[in-house]
């Protein structure tokens, strides 16, 4: 199966409200409950680490274009001062993340997205269309 969210989708055609069936130009063949085709918006603030894993998997693609904020995070002392003593205080540290949004169904199937609306918009324009089925 395709990764590719409007690839995926692109391949579906709705029997009825219970089944779908997905087939791409590859051979992939799968019969899907119409449910599970159902999109989310799911919010992330990656930091460099996880934003470079999520490119490498192919979860972002590599030129994604991206604003950096900053945020406070709540971290343990000892990582800054490295003092024993540290352990257990809590304090905050103001660290570099990327906003995205992964538009996502339960197959795991996702699009990454650098803007909100355009996130929540493509979410609305796929249910719609899956909600529309389920409810005749």
């Amino acid at each position: 199966m395709v990764k590719d969210l409007e690839k995926f989708y692109n391949s579906i055609e709705i029997l009825d409200k219970t089944m779908s069936i997905y087939e791409d130009e590859d051979g992939n063949y799968s019969v899907l409950p119409t449910s599970a085709l159902l999109v989310g918006v799911d919010y992330n603030e990656l930091e460099t680490e996880k934003y470079n894993i999520a490119v490498f998997e192919g979860s972002i693609p590599k030129d994604f274009e991206i604003k950096v904020k900053n945020i406070k995070k709540p971290v343990p002392k000892f990582e800054i001062t490295k003092n024993p003593a540290d352990k257990y205080t809590i304090t905050e540290e103001e660290v570099a993340v990327m906003p995205v949004w992964f538009v996502l169904n339960t197959l795991g199937i996702k699009k990454a997205f650098n803007n909100k609306e355009e996130a929540l918009k493509k979410a609305k324009e796929i249910n719609e269309v899956i909600i529309e089925t389920l409810q005749h």
